[in-house]
């Protein structure tokens, strides 16, 4: 049996629709690894100054775990779905899992020691947990690096690696995700670009906050989305030596050989790609739609002042100097405070269209905030 002192613990960090998943799927269907399918984040429940879980959090914290090891363990959602869509996890005791890990969140607890203790919980839940020598997380947004030297400076082992995508490919994914999200209502389904929320903004955001974290002093890996779609020896020999400390042949052809792959299964799991997005035809079938959305015919859905709009984002965070005329943003605040972001859905009652055009103008207005912050903007 090994000593779970001596494993380490590898978080996988990227925005929404990074292609996070791809590498973490990459190495939980290693021999040596054990996986955690979804992972809580550390921002809802602690403080970023201190590490320190918060005591009126403790509680809410607690329940959460519930629900999201209800969820792995088969559980559905409110509309009848499985919340694991295609996806199936074999000889997991959730009850255990939770139960260990439950016993554990109380006062003083710290960000590293969360994610330790759900390291352990998964070696006592899983059949064969102890006979493993690492442990994948998958965490989104993992970008301040206050918390990451606390992670590294817990002598826990941790390794973080960080997946990142061209940013207009992203959010063409993304908005597949927005203008499908939300479930079914009696009118059809919700979709998210009217949501109280405002999803496409956070979603942007973050990668906006990657791209910021990126360009600053590397404290972890960075890898490309496309370099791990098809990992060349260069990079499993990169990987290799920065998640064990040194160059490991036999898990170098792992890598290599299995990058290519696009579904993962083991003695523990069955992953499917479809899993991770609604541009699946499965997915979209229940929504009724007169066409599948994909990320080939995804741009028809975009108005053109909105298409020109996600490639400056692009190239603001991707080319160096790249420098934007004053105007551009006013004119992209006016057209879509005047249209909006173009959705799918037809006959919407006034009050929609109109939460539409205000969550586009947040959208514009935020980003060129952002962009400012972080100095990518430079008239």
């Amino acid at each position: 049996m090994r000593k779970i002192k001596k494993r380490k613990i590898f978080l996988i960090t990227g925005s929404e629709c990074s292609g996070k998943s791809k590498l973490g799927h990459l190495l939980a269907s290693h021999k040596e690894a054990l996986f955690s399918y979804s992972t809580l984040g550390y921002r809802s429940y602690f403080s970023e100054n201190n590490f320190l879980i918060n005591e009126n959090k403790i509680n809410a914290l607690k329940a959460d775990l519930d629900k999201i090891f209800f969820f792995q363990n088969g559980g559905k959602t409110k509309d009848g779905s499985r919340w694991l869509k295609e996806d199936k996890l074999f000889f997991y005791n959730f009850k255990k899992i939770s139960s260990y890990l439950k016993s554990k969140i109380k006062k003083g607890l710290s960000i590293s020691e969360f994610y330790y203790y759900w390291n352990e919980a998964l070696i006592y839940g899983r059949k064969n947990g102890s006979e493993t020598s690492f442990t994948i997380f998958e965490i989104e947004n993992l970008f301040n690096n206050k918390v990451l030297n606390h992670l590294k400076k817990s002598k826990k082992n941790f390794k973080i690696v960080n997946i990142y995508r061209d940013p207009f490919e992203q959010i063409k994914s993304i908005k597949i995700n927005t203008l499908l999200r939300g479930g079914i209502s009696k009118n059809g389904f919700h979709g998210a670009l009217s949501g109280k929320k405002n999803y496409f903004k956070l979603c942007i955001s973050q990668i906006i906050d990657q791209y910021n974290f990126i360009k600053k002093k590397k404290i972890i890996m960075h890898m490309k989305l496309n370099d791990v779609r098809s990992i060349n020896a260069k990079n499993s020999k990169n990987l290799s030596k920065y998640l064990f400390d040194k160059v490991d042949r036999n898990f170098q052809k792992f890598l290599i050989n299995n990058s290519k792959l696009i579904n993962y299964r083991s003695k523990y799991f069955d992953l499917k790609r479809i899993s991770q997005s609604y541009a699946t035809e499965k997915i979209q079938r229940r929504l009724k739609l007169k066409f599948r959305l994909s990320k080939n015919n995804i741009e028809d859905h975009m108005y053109s002042y909105e298409k020109f709009f996600y490639l400056k984002i692009s190239k603001l965070l991707t080319v160096n100097n790249y420098k934007i005329r004053s105007y551009e943003f006013l004119y992209f605040e006016l057209m879509s405070l005047l249209f909006g972001f173009k959705d799918i859905r037809k006959n919407l009652p006034i009050i929609k269209l109109l939460k539409i055009r205000f969550n586009s103008f947040i959208i514009v207005n935020s980003v060129k905030k952002l962009l400012m912050t972080y100095n990518f903007i430079k008239y």
